[in-house]
């Protein structure tokens, strides 16, 4: 996987702070959607430099892709586009809250991507980032008509 696009799309989807700074839900978050953890209670009010929430992402980023290997038999073999739409779900919700995904997670393990992609936006997550999951919602759509967009086909 393009671990170098993955953090931009993060960047982007997720921005950057060097600030601690409360997400959508209330919680503290630092860097790139870093949430802060029990133990880390010195970035409440820290300052990072690109440096180090560069560091503190790609960090992040060998649990996210760790977390898809667990939750998806076969992570590593599906195609790259939705490697990276996965990669960027977990990093925005957790393995805990993707597992609840059953009928999801099942189409994605099936290539099922079209249906994949009708489900992931039949979800709480796609009403609190509305914007990000219809965007990740059409790529893997995009994978099910031969990375055709069905708009212009």
């Amino acid at each position: 996987m393009n671990k170098a696009q993955l953090v931009k799309e993060l960047k982007q989807d997720e921005g950057v702070k060097y600030e601690m700074y409360k997400d959508h839900l209330g919680y503290p978050t630092i860097g790139v959607g870093h949430l802060i953890l029990e133990g880390e209670e010195h970035l409440l009010t820290a300052t990072l430099t690109e440096e180090q929430v560069s560091t503190m992402l790609l960090h992040d980023l060998v649990e996210v892709i760790k977390d898809c290997q667990i939750l998806y038999k076969g992570y590593d073999d599906m195609p790259e586009e939705a490697q990276l739409v996965l990669a960027n779900m977990m990093y925005n919700i957790g393995r805990t809250k993707l597992t609840k995904f059953v009928k999801t997670n099942t189409l994605f393990e099936e290539q099922k991507w079209l249906s994949a992609a009708s489900e992931m936006l039949d979800s709480r997550w796609a009403k609190q980032v509305p914007n990000r999951a219809q965007r990740l919602a059409d790529r893997i759509t995009k994978l099910g008509n031969n990375g055709v967009d069905p708009a212009v086909a």
